[in-house]
């Protein structure tokens, strides 16, 4: 078995559902930006470029926000931390240890 990713996964990383709306809000665009009703050739090679450009973002979007949803779990685990009956005498010193990983992380 190989290590490559599957086609879904791939299509998964370039969220179809937001560039779908993004290509409906282009097409739109395009046909209400003239007063004429623009070639069909145009709209096709202009929707297949907005969409590769929108595909291209999400999957960079993934890449940029991999350090700060790693920021978030840990956030998280700090939080629900302090809810724990056990902790509940040591919350100063798990604002502390929360504190010290956001900001050093």
């Amino acid at each position: 078995m190989s290590n490559l990713p599957s086609l879904k996964d791939l299509l998964g990383l370039c969220k179809l559902k937001v560039v779908s709306l993004i290509l409906l809000t282009a097409i739109v665009g395009m046909l209400l930006a003239v007063p004429y009703l623009p070639s069909l050739f145009l709209v096709i090679v202009a929707s297949a470029g907005i969409s590769l450009a929108a595909m291209s973002a999400a999957v960079f979007n993934h890449v940029v926000d991999e350090k700060i949803d790693i920021q978030m779990s840990l956030l998280l685990a700090v939080l629900r931390a302090l809810h724990h009956p056990f902790l509940a005498g040591h919350r100063l010193l798990a604002l502390m240890e929360l504190s010290m990983r956001c900001f050093f992380f």
